[in-house]
């Protein structure tokens, strides 16, 4: 792995700020890029450090599972961030791809935080390349699959398009689940299916409940790789304000880590999660609760990865 590529910062949950890889099952990597911002509300280039700010308030057991330590399990370090260029948006996708490639030829599973919603392109193309059948799951209030411009101009909104362009997932069993509200597109939702991904709407999650939705991704993804992808503003702003696009009538806190749980079992080999914003953040709420998800997906993984370990 290029160790160029990567900044030290202070590990989160004091892990070991680390780019040996050699016994490190899953990772935190940081992603400070945010150019991907169509609309006014910039600044999550700085959610990573907001993150690993605010964050030293969590505990790593979980008390219904003590003789548990995921983060011992997994080997988990922190790699510090992603040495990104902005103003430079080519140079900086390619810099992202490269960086996460080399933990996947690691065979570690990044654990990664944005950063708007564009980092997930570059993500993905990493991913394509080691994981045949790549599966998408995305939670979000935005499907990010909005038309592309002629010019091949990549924002947040159309990082999802591209992706299915480029055919870097198995789209027929790929989720964008929960976008809602308003929005600046007609027909995004039309657009979206057409691109061949599966969609369920808020209000159709809301109508089936959880429990349902969820049974259907594990019934469709199977033993498939899968990228999971959160974007922060699935959750409802009364949780999570720092985003960089709220939609009011979002999922609270404790749905979202029902959600995770429902996760379980399935071959997650990357985490994203993206579009902490802190200067539009309220006492760290978004950040820390990001933090917190993190937390629960280290469960999923080393779970899945060693469901009778201890």
């Amino acid at each position: 792995m290029n160790k160029e590529l990567f900044l030290p910062v202070r590990g989160f949950l004091d892990l070991p700020n680390s780019l040996d890889l050699s016994a490190a099952g899953a990772a935190v990597v940081g992603i400070p890029f945010d150019m991907g911002v169509s609309n006014v509300r910039v600044g999550s280039r700085h959610g990573p450090s907001s993150i690993r700010e605010h964050c030293g308030i969590l505990d790593r057991y979980d008390p219904h599972e003590p003789e548990r330590d995921p983060y011992a399990q997994l080997g988990v370090v922190d790699c510090g961030d992603i040495d990104v260029q902005p103003g430079k948006f080519d140079v900086s996708c390619d810099i992202i791809e490269e960086a996460v490639g080399g933990m996947l030829e690691a065979d570690t599973v990044p654990v990664a935080w944005g950063g708007d919603g564009s980092i997930s392109l570059p993500i993905s193309r990493a991913l394509a390349k080691h994981h045949d059948g790549l599966v998408l799951l995305h939670f979000d209030a935005h499907t990010d699959t909005y038309p592309a411009p002629e010019q091949g101009l990549h924002t947040t909104g159309t990082t999802f398009t591209y992706a299915a362009e480029e055919q870097r997932y198995d789209v027929e069993r790929s989720f964008h689940i929960g976008p809602r509200g308003p929005n600046s597109y007609a027909g995004i939702f039309e657009h979206t299916r057409a691109q061949g991904y599966r969609l369920i709407p808020d209000r159709d999650m809301r109508a089936r409940g959880l429990d349902d939705v969820l049974a259907e991704v594990r019934d469709v993804v199977g033993s498939s790789p899968v990228y999971l992808c959160w974007d922060m503003d699935f959750f409802d702003p009364s949780c999570a304000p720092g985003v960089c696009n709220p939609v009011w009538g979002g999922i609270s806190a404790r749905e979202g880590f029902d959600i995770i749980a429902g996760l379980g079992g399935l071959n997650i080999v990357c985490v994203d999660i993206n579009t902490v914003s802190p200067p539009h953040d309220a006492a760290g709420m978004t950040a820390l609760l990001a933090g917190a998800m993190t937390v629960e997906c280290f469960y999923r993984i080393a779970r899945n990865k060693a469901p009778n370990a201890g």
